[in-house]
């Protein structure tokens, strides 16, 4: 369906100013639809990093060897879902869009519709949209700032890496944590032939996203396909076999201090008192929010983010948020969460654009959109103003050393009782938690074929037909 601007009534005929602080996923999916709803509008996306438009999913790749630098970029045919602006093109700028890279918003000033650049400019706006997403942790310990340890999540973030494995040659790494970030990271520094010793404070790895039964079956297959994988639980550093490349894990352990020697890491003590050597740290304990320039602004948040409502509005007026910054609801339980998926934050950035745009209309019809939560629905165009958000479904996606794994369980309760579908073979295993016929949760490893079902049967509130 095409936009037909007959059928719009404008409260003033003006061109528009649309701001956007960050260009991650929801920073471009805000720009790319507002394109499509406003041509003629002034659209400014500025970003605190250096490089131009990149997709964060393809880093571990980047990492690993098996992509080079130019493949995380955003290319000039590639578009974000539910959008059809070809957001990377060069004549961007000319096309009304103007990307200021490498410039850090100092000041929200929400009074004077503006923002204030650390280089001194001063910016107006007739809506703003904040998507600064999050920032990586670092434990609180001695030595957690010393040369040669590192986070993994922005595109700067891997280049440190890259340059310290390129001018120091290590043998050795230690990974913080076995979630989502940590295991991808090892995948790619065992592809580098660097031995991992990956250290995880809870019984199994993947704990937020994977059940204990899944963690191992991941582990066995891990086992199974590199050479050297050792399980080093209770086990003195001493007995590691040091002629392989290989992968340990430490579970149920923390780390208390990481050591240098003339500038250089030595390894790390864990709370149990052992000593791994190492030749590097990375930092896989999770993000949080990056909400200081709202909180500064005045701009409500919670235990997890900048607070949005159904529309992704916060409680300003003009200012919208979306991504790893913004709270919104799970869509099963209504319960606050941040979501940290790609797809949620592509869609929350759309739904934003929808409302900045919207809102100087009297009424309107919006073009068709390819979107996760439309399709998902079957819907037709939205006819009205807002246009809400049911909610994020924060499904974990990855492919760790080589195993493809998808999961979702935001909402079990193991106090409750479930019903279950267990498929489990040589190569795969798939579990799914149902009540009622109601899907709540699932665990899907090396076979996620089942993916699309399960969501969409999620979304539309349906019971589970296999």
């Amino acid at each position: 369906m095409k936009f037909n601007k007959n059928k719009v009534s404008r409260k003033k005929i003006m061109k528009k100013k649309y701001v956007i602080i960050g260009n991650s996923a929801a920073g471009l999916a805000a720009v790319n639809r507002l394109k499509e709803l406003d041509p003629e509008a002034k659209i400014i996306c500025i970003s605190k990093e250096l490089e131009k438009p990149y997709n964060k999913c393809r880093l571990t790749d980047y990492l690993s060897g098996k992509m080079p630098e130019q493949g995380v970029f955003l290319g000039e045919n590639e578009y974000l879902p539910g959008n059809n602006f070809c957001l990377a093109s060069e004549n961007v700028q000319e096309n009304g869009i103007e990307f200021i890279f490498g410039v850090k918003v100092d000041k929200i000033a929400s009074d004077n519709s503006m923002v204030l650049l650390d280089n001194g400019k001063e910016i107006s706006f007739d809506k703003l949209f904040i998507a600064t997403g999050a920032k990586p942790v670092r434990l609180n310990i001695p030595g957690a700032n010393d040369n040669g340890t590192f986070v993994f999540h922005t595109l700067q973030d891997t280049n440190n890496i890259l340059k310290f494995i390129k001018d120091n040659k290590p043998k050795r790494a230690v990974i913080i944590g076995s979630g989502m970030t940590g295991m991808e990271c090892a995948s790619a520094l065992h592809e580098r032939k660097i031995e991992v010793d990956i250290i995880e404070l809870s019984t199994h790895i993947l704990p937020s996203c994977c059940d204990k039964i899944g963690a191992e079956f991941i582990e066995n297959a891990i086992a199974k396909k590199i050479s050297g994988f050792l399980d080093m639980t209770g086990q003195n550093c001493q007995e590691r076999n040091k002629e392989k490349t290989g992968v340990s894990i430490y579970h149920n352990e923390s780390v208390k201090e990481i050591i240098s020697e003339n500038g250089k890491l030595s390894c790390v003590v864990l709370n149990s008192g052992k000593f791994i050597a190492t030749d590097m740290v990375v930092f896989a304990v999770g993000v949080s929010a990056d909400i200081q320039l709202a909180k500064d602004a005045k701009i409500e948040t919670g235990e997890f983010g900048i607070i949005t409502n159904d529309f992704m509005h916060t409680n300003v007026a003009n200012i919208y948020a979306g991504g790893d910054c913004a709270q919104v609801k799970d869509i099963l339980t209504g319960k606050s969460i941040r979501s940290n998926a790609w797809h949620d934050a592509t869609t929350q950035g759309q739904i934003a654009a929808d409302n900045m745009y919207l809102s100087g209309f009297n009424q309107a019809v919006l073009p068709e959109s390819s979107s996760f939560i439309e399709s998902a629905f079957d819907s037709k165009p939205v006819e009205s103003f807002p246009v809400k958000y049911i909610g994020a479904l924060p499904t974990s996606y990855s492919d760790i050393f080589g195993i493809n794994f998808a999961s979702y369980l935001g909402v079990i309760n193991h106090q409750l009782k479930y019903d279950f579908i267990f498929d489990v073979g040589p190569d795969f295993y798939n579990k799914i938690w149902l009540q009622d016929g109601f899907v709540k949760g699932f665990v899907l490893i090396g076979d996620i074929s089942k993916i699309g079902k399960l969501k969409r049967s999620i979304i539309a509130g349906k019971r589970l037909e296999l």
